[in-house]
This record gives C-alpha cells, structure tokens and sequence, in this order.
C-alpha cells in the first residue's frame, strides 16, 4: 500500500463550529476504491506491548473490551466509545473511511477500514452534543469529539 500522512489539528463541524474533531492523522491512498482521502485513528495499548502479543492474540486470549476477531480479521467493537469516537470524526471532517490502527510494537498491528455511519454519527454523536451545548457549554468553546466519548457512551 502506498499512503500518504498528514498531520492533523483540530477540524470543527461545517453546521456547528462548536463541535470539533481531532482525529491522529489525515490519510491519503490513491489505491482506495472509494475516495482516496480518509482519516487515521491509532491505539497503543501498553498491555499488549508489555505482553508481546498481537492484536489477534489479545483478542483471543483476553476479553478486549474494544475488538473481536471475525472471520480471521480484528474488528473494533460497534458498541465500544471507540467506533463512536471514529464516526464523530468522520462527521465532523470530511472523509468517508477511517483507517483504524491497533499497534502493540513492531510487527504487532491490525488495520480496519471502517465506513461512515452517518446515522450512526447523527443519532449517538451530533444530536447529544447539539442539545448539550446550549445548556453546558453557553460560551460555544469547541467541544472535542474525543473528550467527550465517555459521556456520549454512557
């Protein structure tokens, strides 16, 4: 694969400029079969260093809270904060795909391509946080989508 990084600051919402999204990196891969801008999220889990295991295996052997294998491939977890936050960023920006890195040392990484969800991203992201802000956040300071996720997921 033949990508192209690119650093990435803080991107607020079109409609709503007290929304922000933060996402690690903007990605560009001329190969993609659908637009070839797309977003980067990566997770470092220490444990998974700590323990020289690879993302698969910790899926396996440990009961992830974020991934799942499925069909041979690690899989972000629907229901976790983390796909919340990927599809916050993605309604935030402007790309359709993130490309969801676990990376627990050299040689130790999975990546999943995951797809905007824009009802999803809608319903669970922009809706609580439009009708939260008037009331908590009277001064329009941009609220970080990935400060948030707690709230949003409980």
């Amino acid at each position: 694969m033949a990508w192209t990084f690119f650093g990435f600051t803080l991107s607020l919402h079109p409609d709503h400029e007290y929304i922000a999204a933060s996402p690690d990196r903007l990605v560009y891969d001329p190969a993609s079969d659908r637009h070839v801008h797309g977003l980067l999220e990566v997770k470092c889990p220490l444990m998974l260093y700590q323990q020289d295991l690879t993302p698969r295996e910790a899926c396996k052997q440990i009961e992830s809270s974020y991934c799942q294998v499925t069909s041979g491939d690690v899989r972000l977890k629907r229901s976790h904060r983390y796909y919340t936050q990927v599809q916050g960023h993605l309604g935030v920006t402007d790309p359709t795909w993130c490309d969801f890195v676990i990376w627990a040392g050299p040689g130790h990484m999975s990546i999943e391509r995951i797809d905007f969800a824009p009802i999803f991203c809608e319903d669970t992201v922009l809706k609580p946080l439009i009708n939260f802000s008037p009331y908590h956040n009277p001064s329009r300071q941009p609220i970080i989508i990935s400060t948030c996720i707690q709230i949003l997921c409980h």
